[in-house]
């Protein structure tokens, strides 16, 4: 879906139309979040499990986080947040470049 097309505008105009509709904040909340999955999958949807992957571990983290008394517990949550997330960033962006490069030094040092 891209952001000048028709059907853009008419998916951004019901996602206003709902979110302005006399619902809980948590009905809203929830209405952004499908809202968003769908936008995203009408790009490529095999990755939209790599944003509920993303999600879940971000909502176990977070709801930890905020039971959690321990400070250095607390660290290590958020910790494994970011690899999470940072993780599949790192190896969906770079990890082509990534197999290049050590297959391009392993042919170098084969001779």
């Amino acid at each position: 879906m891209v952001f000048n097309s028709y059907t853009f505008i008419v998916f951004f105009i019901l996602i206003l139309f709902l979110h302005n509709l006399p619902l809980s904040w948590k009905s809203k909340k929830i209405n952004l979040l499908f809202a968003s999955y769908i936008f995203y999958a009408a790009w490529n949807p095999p990755f939209i499990l790599l944003l509920w992957l993303s999600t879940v571990i971000d909502f176990y983290v977070g709801k930890s986080l905020y039971t959690q008394e321990n400070h250095y517990k607390k660290k290590m949550l958020l910790v494994l947040s970011l690899i999470g997330n940072l993780g599949m960033l790192i190896f969906f962006k770079y990890g082509t470049f990534l197999l290049q490069n050590f297959v391009a030094l392993c042919n170098i040092i084969r001779f």
